[in-house]
């Protein structure tokens, strides 16, 4: 009689708990599409210097555009929806090495140039 009780309960995984596991991974599949698939693209890119708007430009514009500001030039430039700067004058220049952006809210910031470049809706 025992035994019985013993093997019962060496059970290692209940039907319950395959259940519950499929139900987990199903909603982190759900919030990972929600996740991925709503990365909202932006309207215009904004200029702002000192946190004071300098300019905004459409992002589906393919141009270039030279920013001067009393702390110094930087290039802009977009194309095919990105946006990055392709020239800087400053002596670190980690603007002009980051990444494209593409996505509302993603931002390119110059801390010499007090500059602020982000994408968002009008």
């Amino acid at each position: 009689m025992k035994n019985k009780r013993e093997n019962n309960n060496k059970k290692i995984i209940k039907k319950a708990d395959v259940i519950l596991l499929i139900i987990i991974i199903f909603i982190c599949v759900i919030f990972l599409f929600f996740w991925y698939g709503n990365k909202n693209k932006g309207e215009q890119v904004l200029i702002t210097v000192e946190g004071r708007i300098y300019n905004s430009f459409p992002i589906n514009d393919n141009a270039e555009y030279n920013i001067v500001t009393p702390y110094g030039e930087n290039k802009l430039k977009i194309s095919n929806g990105q946006v990055s700067i392709i020239y800087a004058d400053c002596k670190d220049k980690i603007c002009q090495k980051h990444k494209p952006i593409t996505n509302q809210n993603e931002q390119i910031i110059c801390l010499p140039h007090k500059l602020v470049i982000e994408i968002e809706r009008k």
